[in-house]
């Protein structure tokens, strides 16, 4: 099961990063210390996460104890993430009635219509198929009260022989809105896939301390079929310290693993918060249509698609996750309008493409305080985004870039540390006419360019230390501009520049609309 850890966990090990931003004014930065000190960090980050890919032991240890093996946790005296939002859960918007929920058959197509007006109907037919035919399309439904283990077994959709993993779940079971899904401490349910077993709730799903897995070989019906736990309509999700190994399939929100796919027009029962949990080889955790979700203090590893997918869902919370292991591609991925977000204090250890991602209309994110090693891709990229922050985060050793804006006005980049990009340690891109982009008091430390753009229009230039970047100053239609970087390795002197040159202006240019500096 996983383990409960306090709030904020990865706090010691990232104020040790962070501290290279946050103790080393810039006016008295050596390029040699801070080289030096990044060294050390990227050693200690390897180390830790050579031992957690080949120590099973490692992988039980409490978080906090990982980092104080590794040195993690010595240097420091703050932390750049973003207060913890503390806020209670709402209380549900509708009466459960006290007492078991009645059973009945439900017609599976109907759940299905559900999830597949916002959520297209690509993969239901695996999921109609992967019961079998004996029961047509109606499987196990629940209304009107609390659902639990025992009331599963009593419905007869538990065999409690011959596995180590729990009782399995041998038949498909949907919840109606009016029900509440518990799972205990010590309560362990395996899901059988080839039996077709699943959970579709549009009620509430409480699972504390327990454990989801999927027991069994391919479906017979449906090869594609992996069992799942979903959660649509207006329902809420609360899971914590919880361990959920093996769940999810195909390539929608909808059957990911562990997904809350909210109706647009059914309201919300309560809000989602995932926390402390420990995720492995799931597809996807999904939150989309979701407002105000909380993702606190969990592990990903060897996920098999993106780890994290949050869509449609403003004020999102993402803070003190560890991301480690196979990730065949980003680690967070935040789209389709999930703005005012707020991502810090997360720890991404290896990866492919971006480590975070943040586009399609998301706008008013802020990334902040996050440490990404060696992706290979880029550590933090906006795409098509608006008045975003990415501040205080360290990105070591990506294979491309470390910073990525594109088509994304209004955009901050302060204060980060940037070392061992193999492209630029900051790219800026296809911005459009007349945008302003912000990159100020960045530490930027060997990368194969500092500062690279093409069609960035206008940036704003202050407080950077370029002093342990030497020779490549800058890339692309900057190179023109090589000269204005290189006169002020520091950046003591604030410049606004475009690919044409410098612009001479009185002050310079507000952040996305707010005073001018």
């Amino acid at each position: 099961m996983a383990r409960a850890g306090r709030a904020g966990i990865l706090g010691a090990a990232l104020a040790t990063a962070l501290a290279l931003t946050a103790a080393l004014p810039l006016q008295a930065a050596n390029a040699n210390d801070t080289a030096a000190q990044v060294s050390q960090l990227r050693g200690r980050l390897s180390t830790l996460s050579a031992t957690l890919e080949t120590e099973a032991a490692a992988r039980a240890l409490p978080l906090d104890a990982l980092l104080v093996q590794h040195g993690l946790d010595q240097v420091a005296s703050r932390l750049a993430a973003e207060e913890r939002d503390n806020t209670p859960l709402r209380p549900a918007r509708i009466n459960v009635p006290n007492g078991p929920a009645a059973t009945d058959r439900s017609d599976l197509r109907l759940a299905l219509a559900i999830l597949s007006q916002s959520f297209s109907a690509d993969d239901n037919p695996d999921v109609l198929l992967a019961p079998g035919p004996a029961g047509g399309h109606e499987v196990l439904g629940f209304r009107g009260g609390h659902v639990t283990l025992a009331d599963l077994d009593a419905a007869g959709a538990l065999d409690r022989s011959g596995t180590e993993a729990g009782p399995r779940l041998i038949r498909p079971v949907i919840l109606w809105e009016d029900t509440i899904l518990r799972l205990s401490p010590g309560d362990r349910l395996a899901l059988s896939r080839p039996d077709g077993a699943f959970i579709i709730s549009f009620g509430q799903v409480q699972i504390h301390e327990a454990e989801l897995t999927v027991d069994g070989g391919v479906n017979p019906y449906s090869t594609e079929f992996v069992p799942f736990l979903t959660v649509g309509g207006g329902g809420s999700l609360v899971m914590e310290d919880t361990t959920v190994r093996g769940l999810g399939f195909g390539w929608t929100n909808k059957f990911s693993g562990v997904s809350v796919v909210a109706h647009p027009f059914m309201p919300p029962i309560g809000t989602s918060r995932i926390a402390r949990n420990d995720f492995e080889k799931i597809v996807t955790l999904v939150l989309a249509g979701a407002a105000d979700v909380h993702v606190t203090d969990n592990r990903f590893h060897d996920v098999r698609d993106n780890a994290l997918r949050l869509a449609r869902g403003p004020r999102a919370r993402v803070q003190g996750n560890l991301f480690f292991g196979r990730g065949p591609t980003n680690a967070i991925r935040l789209l389709d309008g999930t703005s005012d977000a707020v991502m810090s204090g997360n720890l991404l250890l290896g990866g492919k493409r971006a480590g975070i991602l943040v586009g399609r209309g998301s706008d008013r994110v802020r990334v902040t305080g996050n440490v990404i090693w060696r992706r290979d891709g880029a550590a933090i990229k906006f795409d098509g985004t608006a008045c975003g922050q990415v501040a205080q985060n360290i990105a070591i050793d990506g294979e491309q870039k470390g910073i990525e804006v594109r088509h994304s006005p209004g955009t901050l980049v302060h204060r980060n540390l940037i070392s061992g990009a193999h492209s630029s340690a900051i790219w800026v891109s296809a911005q459009p006419v007349g945008s302003v982009t912000h990159l100020t008091e960045n530490i930027l430390v060997r990368n194969g360019a500092g500062l690279a753009t093409a069609t960035a229009h206008n940036i704003v230039l202050r407080g950077n230390d370029l002093t342990a970047q030497m020779p490549r100053l800058v890339s692309g239609d900057l190179i023109p501009q090589n000269a204005i970087v290189a006169q002020d390795l520091r950046g003591r002197t604030p410049v606004l520049i475009s690919a044409g040159g410098r612009k001479d202006v009185p002050n310079m240019p507000a952040i996305c609309g707010g005073e001018g500096e």
